[in-house]
């Protein structure tokens, strides 16, 4: 047993040993071959993270390829030649195997819970979770007594922190962030390894990326609510992640057990991991393999080719950036000149409405008095319209006013699309705002004998924004649904799996959809694809209005031989604290 305290003898590691197995299979052509040896070795995961170029910064989806940089053979003969102490560990020994069954499960969850969320990569997740108890895994490196010692010390379950400061002199956490810095882990590691136990928004400002840390931070939750074992600090449960995940709690504990035939329940640990003082020649193995690599320039050509496909993909992107940029501004233009020649209209159209009304008032003025009279017994005699022409002039002085008054609500929305007030944003929940819009659109549904399915979220999802606002753009929105699905069809809304980050709201129907000629109109005042006498076409915009008001959008979906789609996005705003910081988040007119 070492003399020191075991945290202080972690900081002199120069790296966590890989076994001669994954050592070998980093340096074997078969890079698929390569990962399922890695994946569930600790040290050889951690050799990829720190010195792999594509593992250190995350620019891409994973690949297996990434595991052929000739950079990580490098590392592994400069830590072989040069550790005065080779720190191996076999982690199926039974001092350590716990730990590595430990890393293992929360390694699993988290790629199940990346595949489910499509938050970030599963393969990403599984090197985060598998190396999230790094403190853990780096004592067991200096010594599996020490390690054991204070997994079997039966205050450990409700004391972590205190327990592992007794027994190694630091906390895992602590140990994790000091090695974090020893040995310059890229930041999105050296959050999950050192900062776990903090709110994902918190952790953000030491350099998490949000969607993986809130992926792993929930996988190491889940595992320790299920099973006995490690404690490591996590800042959030799974009941709270669940609604930033979008899963329900039956989702995600769905996620903690194996299923026959689950690829991510497939790896099965070595009988023993071997050291690689155990293979001859392992270091020409290696030199050999990374001077091959450096002469092919594979990495080099690879990432080349990386780049080049990165430069498609940014000028598609911009290509569809810059289409709409001119969509947003050609709205905007609209709307300036929408507000300008509302205001103009409606000084003319109050004099006319007035004028009439006032004729009106004339014209029923002697009817009236006549009328009172009579009834009175005073009848004296009056001026009076013959009957015929009194009525005529009458039904006419009525129509204008009915009729200025139709302009004048049509300039009304023609305003509340140019210049929608400043949202008043508060707290509210989604799916009870989705009920009320299905039931303010329920009579008219009936009328066109068209079915309305209104779906709210399993799971309450808070929002902070305008609920006016919100609830007219879902109101238009579907409105707009309800007109374009044909008698006897139907037409609803529901709420996609929320991300951490926004939500999505679908409204549906199965209508015909807009030809592929009127798609790029559909969110243009007064555009509509019916002909005259269909509404006036400001439902759309006016939704696309209010969603850029909160920071989201509208956008047609077209789907072939499916519904016809809009989904409107919406900005998960954080609600803000009374001391100022921010708190845990708790169409008219069819144009088919």
């Amino acid at each position: 047993m070492r003399a020191s305290p075991p945290g202080e003898a972690v900081l002199d590691l120069a790296w966590l040993c890989p076994g001669a197995d994954a050592l070998l299979a980093l340096a074997r052509a078969d890079a698929a071959g390569a990962w399922s040896v890695v994946r569930g070795d600790p040290g050889a995961a951690l050799l990829a993270v720190r010195h792999g170029d594509e593992l250190t910064r995350l620019t891409a989806p994973f690949s297996p390829h990434a595991l052929h940089d000739a950079a990580l053979l490098e590392a592994a003969l400069l830590n072989l030649r040069e550790s005065s102490v080779l720190d191996f560990v076999d982690w199926r020994r039974a001092e350590v195997r716990p730990v590595h069954d430990f890393a293992l499960r929360c390694a699993r969850v988290a790629r199940r819970l990346a595949g489910a969320t499509r938050h970030c990569d599963p393969d990403h997740a599984w090197l985060g979770a598998l190396l999230a108890p790094l403190g853990w895994l780096t004592v067991c490196a200096v010594d599996p007594a020490r390690a054991q010692a204070c997994f079997s010390d039966p205050e450990h379950a409700r004391h972590p922190v205190a327990v592992e400061k007794k027994h190694w002199g630091h906390d895992g956490a602590a140990l994790a962030r000091r090695l974090a810095r020893h040995w310059r882990l890229p930041p999105w590691l050296a959050a999950l390894v050192g900062h776990l136990g903090l709110p994902a928004d918190v952790a953000v400002k030491f350099g998490a990326v949000s969607a993986l840390f809130h992926v792993v931070q929930t996988a190491v939750a889940l595992v320790q609510e299920h099973e006995a074992g490690l404690r490591l600090e996590v800042g959030a449960t799974p009941a709270e992640s669940s609604a930033v995940l979008g899963l329900s709690p039956s989702a995600l504990d769905a996620l903690v057990h194996d299923e026959p035939g689950d690829p991510e329940g497939e790896y099965t640990p070595p009988a023993a991991f071997r050291p690689p003082a155990e293979v001859p020649l392992l270091g020409e193995v290696l030199r050999l393999a990374a001077d091959n690599r450096r002469l092919r320039g594979g990495t080099t050509l690879r990432r080349i080719e990386e780049d080049l496909d990165h430069l498609h993909e940014s000028l598609r992107e911009a290509r569809a950036g810059e289409a709409e940029r001119l969509q947003a501004q050609k709205l905007n233009a609209l709307a300036e000149f929408a507000a300008g020649a509302g205001h103009e209209i409606n000084n003319p159209l109050a004099v006319i409405s007035g004028q009439a009304q006032f004729l009106l008032n004339k014209l029923r003025g002697p009817r009236s008095r006549l009328l009172v009279e009579a009834k009175n017994g005073h009848a004296e005699p009056a001026p009076v319209l013959p009957a015929v022409e009194g009525s005529e002039a009458e039904a006419a002085l009525r129509k204008i006013v009915e009729q200025a008054q139709r302009v004048h609500q049509i300039l009304r929305e023609l305003m509340q699309f140019a210049r929608p007030p400043q949202p008043h944003r508060q707290p509210f929940d989604l799916g009870a705002l989705l009920r009320e819009v299905a039931a303010s659109q329920a009579e008219l549904a009936a009328q066109r004998q068209v079915r309305l399915v209104c779906t709210p979220p399993e799971q309450s999802v808070a929002l902070y924004a305008d609920p006016a606002q919100v609830r007219m753009a879902l109101a238009c929105l579907l409105r707009n649904a309800v007109e374009a699905a044909p008698a006897d069809g139907w037409a609803g809304l529901r709420v996609e799996a929320p991300a951490f980050d926004r939500v999505d709201v679908v409204v549906e129907d199965n209508g015909a959809g807009p030809p592929p000629q009127q798609r790029e109109h559909l969110f243009d005042p007064f555009y509509s694809g019916r002909p005259a006498g269909r509404g006036r076409g400001l439902g759309l915009p006016t939704a696309w209005r209010l969603a850029r008001q909160h920071g989201g959008d509208v956008r047609f979906v077209g789907l072939p031989n499916g519904p016809t789609r809009f989904v409107l996005s919406l900005a998960r705003t954080p609600e803000p604290a009374e001391n100022g910081n921010a708190a845990a988040p708790a169409r008219n007119g069819a144009v088919h």
